[in-house]
């Protein structure tokens, strides 16, 4: 049957493009302000289809092509392009994405067939096909399309309602006007406050507003029902989405979903264990969220959240695959992300740690620092010698010494060697013991002990709870994340996030006291529109 559909609907959209618009179905665009364009992502596209539709379409989208963390937020030249491979995608895929839906909203085959046989699925805004066109094009559909609905219709013979129903949902699927989202930046536009609704359910719930919500937004009429509207919208359960998919791509946690480690070495390692440790991370975050807690806690936190697969590693002992709130407190030498299983997992090799790759994720995601490569064939340690061993703290030192290194590793090589009592996977060690065949002195106690330049001035640590301390209270800890959620709201809502907006937004975070909600409530408030009678 799908083959049949497929073929009908080629055969359709190859007798649509031959139909042209007629003068007054053309919309004049000034050329000012400039429009910005893009697709929508995967996971917007997977969202958009389980809220309106209450449909898992991830067996189908786990075929789509891959993308980048900002592959949605490409400006594309023209407003009716796409990407060649979403094209293809959702041209091989939009009648399955159609049969997923009819099957998941069997009430839709009788509502389609009773408007068939009163022939007001295009007049009677009621109709299941006009709340289709709005839910999928966020607006009414306009003369043209109606008319190529239309020519679909009547062409349709040989199919029934059900089939036809399908044929039509494939027809939204593909069009450009669903997937691809354009803003204009016109503070006047008669449409500018859905389009603003729009990107704030982008960027808060990582889908496309449904219509309900939008139907809600036609009756703000001044700034403070906006911001009332806001707020229901930040306290959505779905809100989650948005902040796990920020938090996932701050801090790169995408990696643990296909790590791999030596099992051989780490016998405590099963399967999931580093999906488990990403969403240790996530969980953690979430409670943050909820509690209104300093997001510098991240750091040292009191809390986290662990099942069996996870105590293993961090010598505790908990029952069950279960994820379970506890004390950090319980956890020996334990403080907070810096000692987690998935940043120790994330920042070293395959059986060994590395002290650089972590003391430079530092510098570069929480400080957003620029590190540049190492000079060409320079050699990564001192040799060792048989007469002279040298501990790892003395071979990472010997960067120091040398005048064309010593520029960034005096920056990451302290952060990296003060966390060095946790090996690739986070388990807890004192000494090298485990890898004595390797490096000399492997029984030397570890000495994390060093300093670095936090707030201008240097800073002595001994301990991996002063090192993090130092960390989280650095100024360059907001002000980065600071800039980091403008970034990552610019690729949502598509607003020009100056720096001084990033400034004024760090010290809105550090006024109130590391909220990250209240950030991300204030970010949504940026760009939007003028309502009758105020200037917001």
């Amino acid at each position: 049957m799908l083959l049949k559909l497929n073929l009908f609907f080629f055969l359709f959209l190859l007798q649509s493009c031959l139909l042209e618009p007629s003068p007054e179905d053309v919309t004049i665009v000034p050329a000012e302000p400039l429009s910005i364009s893009r697709n929508m992502t995967n996971d917007e596209l997977k969202n958009f289809f389980s809220d309106q539709f209450d449909t898992n379409t991830e067996f189908i989208f786990s075929r789509a092509p891959r993308e980048n963390s900002l592959e949605g937020s490409k400006n594309l030249q023209s407003p009716d392009s796409m990407t060649d491979g979403r094209a293809r995608f959702l041209h091989q895929n939009s009648l399955l994405l159609a049969n997923e839906i009819v099957k998941n909203n069997p009430s839709y085959e009788e509502e389609f067939t009773s408007c068939l046989d009163a022939s007001t699925c295009l007049t009677d805004e009621a109709s299941l096909i006009q709340r289709l066109a709005f839910t999928f094009y966020r607006r009414k559909i306009d003369e043209f399309e109606k008319r190529t609905i239309e020519s679909l219709i009547s062409n349709s013979q040989g199919l029934v309602p059900n089939d036809l129903l399908k044929v039509i949902l494939g027809f939204f699927i593909q069009s450009p006007q669903f997937h691809l989202l354009t803003h204009t930046n016109d503070q006047d536009s008669q449409d500018h406050l859905r389009e603003y609704i729009t990107n704030v359910s982008l960027f808060l719930w990582k889908s496309p507003p449904s219509v309900d919500l939008l139907k809600r937004s036609e009756s703000i009429k001044s700034s403070s029902q906006l911001n009332e509207f806001l707020s229901q919208m930040i306290d959505d359960p779905k809100t989650i989405r948005g902040i796990r998919s920020f938090y996932s791509e701050w801090l790169g946690l995408a990696p643990l979903d296909s790590m791999v480690k030596n099992k051989d070495v780490f016998q405590v390692l099963s399967p999931e264990v580093f999906l488990d440790a990403k969403e240790e991370v996530l969980l953690t975050l979430e409670m943050m969220w909820r509690e209104g807690l300093d997001i510098r806690k991240l750091l040292y936190n009191d809390h986290t959240y662990i099942n069996d697969r996870l105590g293993k590693i961090y010598g505790i002992e908990i029952v069950g695959n279960e994820f379970r709130r506890v004390e950090i407190t319980n956890l020996p030498n334990r403080t907070g992300l810096l000692t987690s299983v998935a940043f120790s997992s994330l920042l070293s090799k395959s059986i060994y740690s590395s002290p650089t790759s972590r003391g430079m994720y530092v510098i570069k995601k929480l400080f957003c620092e620029d590190v540049p490569p190492p000079p060409p064939g320079l050699g990564a340690f001192l040799p060792d010698t048989i007469d002279q061993p040298v501990s790892r703290k003395e071979k990472m030192y010997s960067h120091a010494s040398s005048e064309s290194c010593s520029g960034c590793h005096i920056l990451m090589d302290p952060i990296g060697l003060g966390l060095e009592n946790f090996n690739a996977i986070g388990e807890f060690r004192s000494d090298y013991t485990r890898f004595n065949h390797i490096l000399p002195l492997g029984n030397r106690p570890i000495d994390i002990s060093s300093q670095l330049r936090s707030n201008g001035e240097i800073v002595e640590f001994s301990t991996v709870t002063e090192l993090s301390q130092i960390i989280s209270d650095d100024e360059r800890f907001t002000q980065c994340l600071s800039q980091r959620l403008a970034s990552y709201a610019y690729s949502k809502m598509s607003h020009n996030m100056s720096i001084e907006i990033i400034d004024y937004l760090n010290q809105y975070l550090i006024a109130k006291k590391g909220d990250m909600k209240q950030l991300f409530l204030e970010i949504a408030k940026i760009g939007s529109p003028k309502l009758v009678g105020e200037d917001l």
